[in-house]
């Protein structure tokens, strides 16, 4: 899935999935963090990930659609 935004809560990194659905996020200084994933339709996924030194972690998600309630819109032309 295209267009997927992944990242970092309380930092600058991040990514988005490209057409394959692929995303890469690297130099990530060792820690706790929570990652979430979002896309406009779905539910947002969050997620606690531990990095470690020198690992590399792959990670996969299942989005949920969510339907958009939106108020009522009028078109005019």
């Amino acid at each position: 899935m295209v267009g997927v935004n992944i990242f970092f809560s309380k930092t600058k990194w991040g990514a988005t999935t490209d057409s394959q659905g692929f995303y890469s996020i690297r130099n990530i200084p060792y820690g706790k963090y929570e990652m979430i994933i979002s896309m406009i339709g779905y539910e947002v996924i969050k997620q606690d990930v531990f990095v470690f030194e020198n690992e590399r972690i792959s990670m996969n998600f299942i989005l949920v659609p969510e339907p958009i309630q939106m108020k009522e819109v009028i078109v005019k032309s």
